[in-house]
């Protein structure tokens, strides 16, 4: 009999350390007793930690049944059920009361953890049943704990965000989210960043200034690596806790809902729509976010390119992938243009560094000081009279020849077809092996050989895509007014795309007269133009328009 006594009074005491074990171990490793009491926990989350919560009382209750020491009757039991009141109390509030009735049994030798869940439980509390005083002494209080428990301090925290929107400083209340947010950035404690913004939006002021911790923490995410298109989704869900749901839309007066709109638009629109998706993206890489810029060079070229890489320079600490590994992106871009002594200072710093791509850049760097370096000028032997082209100095290798013929089609862009250029062209092309398709289907369109143009624009468009290049000088060749207005529209007279923008309006234009159009209204075209640029793109272009004009 004395041994059945001693078997169940351990029995007893074991029970409770179980149910002891069983609240905190799932209370501070885990999001979903902070989910509940932060904030705007779902139906679901609530009927969870409710189950949890009555399943661990009867094992407390049941325990006191026994002997139970003196300690544990004492001390152990009033501040385990003070525990699951003071949790209960943030969905049903009339258990706030009796958190406070057990918290009146504890005296104040509590240590570590326990501390911190006594204090911040009585201030939490006195903040539901409406006891400012109380609640700014147990503030007072936690002041004082020397090691509080993270989650605990998350909540005191919340207390002072939330004062701050009492007395209307809304830049205070962001700073101390900042700065508290920062603090959960740990390992250990990574598990209550998505409550502590759900926290925020509760005690925020409007709905506008709640979504301000969820953005936050959806942007730091994506600046650790996580996918944008899951992160947004996380956001859409964490937004649908608010009572009253936001409008997500292009049209929202919020840029942060705008521009998620526009990313949850192109998610779906990438796949089927890839040139939609493309022009969404650049309204986003636009606005500083420089993941949307990594996100159109992922696609591969486009007429987007050139200004996605400037973009995403712009914000380096808004992309996925390392800035490096975009400086060598941008320095094969300079290579291909020839461009040598910009891919040079780009590619030097990561050579001297210890980084991933050190090897890398010194390849590059290595590659490019072999290369033959020669400009037009240079290259060309020359009539001892009338100083005109006629025969290439020496060899050179394909990649040579190709910088070569650039430079020469870049001059005849911006000079004219005149007698010295001609000369380059023809030269050029009678050593051509290994030149890329288009610079061959332009020289060829421009010394007027449109037979010999048109099957390498054709076969340029098929290896490297609709360059705005290939499709002009293809349009050009056919007479084809539909993708001569095509290249109209997606040109500009501002920018790199200048030529193609004034060739297609000034041939539009012949086009037309030729076909029996309207002289005054070819005119009315050309004076319209002369608003954008009174030279009517240059020296190339303002005889053509003048003809027009006569």
């Amino acid at each position: 009999m004395i041994l059945l006594v001693t078997i169940l009074l351990c029995a007893s005491s074991q029970q409770l350390d179980v149910a002891k074990e069983q609240l905190f171990m799932e209370w501070t490793t885990s999001s979903q007793i902070p989910n509940v009491t932060f904030g705007l926990p779902s139906e679901e989350e609530v009927r969870t930690v409710a189950s949890q919560l009555e399943r661990i009382r009867s094992e407390i209750v049941l325990a006191t049944a026994g002997n139970l020491s003196t300690t544990q009757r004492e001390i152990d039991v009033p501040f385990l059920l003070a525990m699951i009141d003071g949790i209960a109390m943030e969905y049903s509030v009339e258990q706030s009361a009796k958190c406070v009735e057990h918290l009146s049994l504890l005296n104040d030798g509590f240590t570590g953890i326990a501390a911190s869940r006594v204090v911040r439980m009585r201030l939490r509390a006195a903040m539901i049943l409406g006891d400012q005083v109380a609640a700014n002494n147990a503030r007072n209080a936690f002041s004082s704990l020397q090691h509080p428990h993270p989650e605990d301090a998350t909540v005191i925290a919340l207390f002072d965000i939330q004062q701050s929107f009492g007395a209307g400083d809304v830049l205070r209340a962001r700073k101390l989210y900042d700065r508290q947010a920062l603090r959960l950035n740990r390992k250990k404690t990574q598990y209550l960043r998505v409550p502590f913004a759900n926290g925020y939006a509760r005690v925020a002021p409007t709905t506008d200034e709640a979504l301000h911790g969820w953005f936050s923490l959806a942007e730091c995410l994506v600046e650790h690596g996580y996918n944008q298109k899951a992160v947004d989704c996380e956001l859409v869900k964490w937004m649908n806790r608010l009572p009253n749901p936001v409008n997500i839309s292009e049209e929202s007066n919020d840029s942060r809902i705008a521009l998620l709109a526009i990313r949850l638009e192109i998610a779906d629109t990438l796949q089927s729509n890839n040139t939609v998706a493309l022009e969404q993206l650049i309204v986003l890489a636009r606005a500083g976010d420089g993941r949307a810029a990594e996100q159109i060079l992922e696609q591969g070229e486009s007429n987007f390119s050139e200004e996605a890489i400037d973009l995403l320079f712009q914000f380096p600490n808004k992309i996925r992938y390392s800035i490096d590994y975009w400086h060598l992106y941008a320095a094969g871009l300079d290579v291909a243009k020839r461009n040598l002594e910009q891919a040079l200072k780009r590619l030097s710093p990561i050579a001297k560094s210890e980084g991933e791509y050190q090897s890398r850049a010194i390849e590059m760097i290595n590659q490019i000081q072999g290369m033959e370096v020669a400009t037009i000028y240079q290259a060309f032997g020359t009539s001892s009279d009338e100083g005109i082209p006629t025969t290439l100095k020496g060899e050179f290798t394909p990649f040579a020849m190709q910088g070569l013929l650039q430079q020469s089609i870049t001059l005849c862009h911006t000079e004219g077809v005149h007698e010295w250029n001609r000369a380059t062209l023809e030269i050029l092309l009678t050593n051509s092996n290994g030149v890329a398709p288009v610079l061959l289907a332009e020289a060829y369109r421009l010394l007027g050989n449109c037979e010999g143009a048109r099957p390498l624009f054709r076969e340029a468009i098929r290896i490297d895509g609709p360059s705005v290049q290939a499709i002009a000088g293809l349009a050009d060749c056919n007479r084809d007014r539909q993708a001569m207005q095509l290249v109209v529209n997606s040109t500009s007279p501002d920018d790199s795309s200048s030529y193609w923008y004034w060739m297609s309006n000034v041939r539009l234009l012949q086009w037309f007269l030729e076909d029996g159009g309207n002289k005054v209204e070819a005119n009315a075209k050309v004076n319209r133009l002369r608003k954008k640029d009174a030279s009517l793109g240059g020296a190339m272009f303002i005889s053509q328009f003048n003809s027009i004009c006569r």
